[in-house]
């Protein structure tokens, strides 16, 4: 029996969806990424190279800051892999979400370029209600609205620079781990969820004094072990989680 085809209905869902509230927010995040460009004296060019190509915000920003502070290649491409570790669970999470047997491919290698934090808020939010041969279009959709968007606004933050203060143009960027950090608390739903963002909270407070080049990393694979073991000590001993 073959598998179903893809339901591309759901594709003009995902492009309604990018009018969605991460949207909005990642909107003032590029902008103050582009301002971030002019100010550490990169080119326009270079900025919606980074964005297209490697379309994480927080790894963009690190490297910016490496280029900015004279680091060289190895060294960036570590910092670089390090910001992206955190995108690996995500990309897993969400191509099984979408994997359609006997399909293309490399339609599902795109979802994993177009994984990051506001296409995977959003698609957690709506994939349970949602036809599996569905989910695929659906991140395609409201993807193909969101990359060359961003790309775009990287230029327009590069042109308005020097209108933006300096502190406006820091927190614009930082508006998408914050919006992150909200859907993660509106999509929590199951104990482990609580217990993650518990234990991952408190253990980056802290190792940031610590070691705070790696007090996220830590805190992360740390917190999210130590709710794993919980919730299955809890379910061995007859709880749920």
């Amino acid at each position: 029996m073959s598998a179903p085809p893809f339901d591309w209905a759901a594709f003009r869902a995902g492009l309604r969806a990018s009018l969605c509230t991460g949207g909005v927010v990642l909107c003032g995040s590029f902008i103050g990424f582009g301002a971030l460009i002019n100010a550490s004296g990169l080119t326009i060019g270079q900025g919606v190279f980074m964005t297209l190509t490697m379309w994480a915000l927080p790894g963009q920003v690190v490297l910016v800051s490496m280029m900015d502070g004279g680091a060289g290649l190895v060294a960036s491409a570590v910092a670089v892999t390090l910001t992206a570790v955190r995108l690996m669970p995500m990309v897993v999470v969400l191509m099984a979400d979408v994997r359609v047997p006997d399909r293309p491919f490399w339609l599902h290698m795109l979802v994993g370029y177009f994984t990051a934090a506001t296409v995977w808020i959003e698609s957690r939010r709506v994939f349970p209600a949602m036809a599996r041969e569905a989910r695929l279009p659906f991140v395609l959709g409201i993807s193909i609205v969101f990359v060359p968007t961003m790309g775009g606004l990287t230029v327009v933050g590069y042109l308005v620079a020097d209108l933006l203060p300096t502190l406006l143009s820091a927190c614009l960027v930082f508006l998408t781990p914050i919006y992150f950090l909200i859907g993660l608390l509106a999509s929590a739903r199951d104990r482990i969820d609580w217990l993650s963002l518990a234990f991952g909270s408190t253990l980056l407070v802290g190792f940031q004094g610590v070691l705070p080049d790696f007090a996220m990393m830590i805190a992360g694979v740390a917190g999210g072990t130590a709710a794993f073991a919980v919730a299955r000590w809890t379910r061995a001993g007859g709880g749920h989680a």
